[in-house]
């Protein structure tokens, strides 16, 4: 793991570094880096955070090491961290004109390799799982702050465990953070009681909607403006739809379909392992992991629901 040194030592010597993570960042986004920027923080190095959406106020309760900023244009850096980016355009609006080298750490396997440094491996169950590695060259503990953002990152891209990219190592990791003190309980009552009201009515609008395609082997569900208007919720509250399709018998592609505004469709893929969502995201111009990926369609929805289908039944082998 060359790269992997490489990182230490640069981490070690040099000393200011701008830490980034993709837009709308989830769990392993925010919690690689906070991590990050604790490991910077434990070393007295200069160092600011960066994501151009902010950090969802579902993570609030997780102790940042410092501020993160939105507007990073009165600054200057040397070294730029990306952490879980498959590109540079998952930083949206990210200024590229000024000079400074590249340190990119991601796990996704479609990853572009735009960094100077790049360690992307896409047998890692997450980017905090990689992080974490950096710590203990470092020789830096593993609890506290930084490990509750670990595992932040462990449990958000494991699915708690579940998903078949845990491995016996990320478990390893999990057993020692919590034997470093890690409050169970506590961390799960703070990630899981998120929800508002004004969520619940969304999902139940949804769900109510949900649908399969292809003789049952495809669960749509979707977030329409209209829903989101109704139940007076944000297009963040739309996070975990897809996994309700997931769940249904029979089902071997999960969709769902955020509308944004009219002409703009996120979409979330997931499956269990049968079909590489991977591959039909990429056809569609997104990206993401084997069971779990994702992108945009300029379209209404009926349209972009259309053309996703297509290309999940062109991709169908089973």
């Amino acid at each position: 793991m060359r790269e992997k040194e490489k990182i230490k030592e640069i981490l070690e010597k040099e000393d200011n570094f701008l830490v980034l993570s993709h837009s709308e960042p989830d769990g392993d986004a925010v919690g690689s880096l906070y991590a990050m920027g604790h490991i910077l923080k434990a070393l007295g190095k200069n160092f600011f955070l960066f994501n151009p959406s902010g950090i969802p106020d579902t993570f609030d309760w997780l102790v940042p090491p410092k501020e993160v900023k939105t507007d990073i244009s009165d600054l200057t850096w040397d070294w730029a961290i990306f952490l879980d980016c498959s590109n540079i355009e998952r930083v949206e609006g990210f200024n590229l004109d000024k000079k400074f080298k590249i340190i990119n750490i991601d796990h996704h396997i479609d990853n572009t390799l735009f960094g100077d440094i790049n360690w992307v491996d896409a047998s890692m169950s997450s980017v905090g799982e990689m992080v974490a590695q950096i710590a203990e060259k470092l020789n830096i503990s593993i609890k506290g702050d930084l490990a509750e953002a670990l595992f932040l990152s462990i449990v958000s891209d494991t699915g708690s465990f579940s998903y078949g990219n845990t491995t016996p190592s990320v478990l390893r990791l999990a057993a020692k953070i919590l034997d470093n003190g890690l409050d169970l309980n506590k961390f799960t009552a703070n990630l899981t009681r998120q929800w508002t009201i004004n969520k619940a009515h969304l999902h139940g609008l949804a769900l109510a909607d949900s649908r399969l395609e292809l003789n049952g082997r495809v669960g749509i569900i979707r977030a329409t403006q209209d829903m989101l208007k109704a139940s007076k919720a944000t297009v963040e509250d739309c996070t975990g739809l897809v996994n309700y399709m997931r769940q249904i018998k029979g089902v071997l592609v999960a969709l769902s379909l955020r509308e944004e505004e009219k002409g703009l469709v996120k979409f979330s893929l997931r499956s269990w392992g049968e079909v590489d969502v991977q591959e039909i995201a990429a056809d569609l111009g997104g990206g993401g992991h084997p069971n779990a990926s994702g992108g945009k369609i300029f379209a209404d929805i009926d349209k972009a629901e259309k053309i996703i289908l297509k290309t999940i039944e062109k991709n169908l082998r089973v």
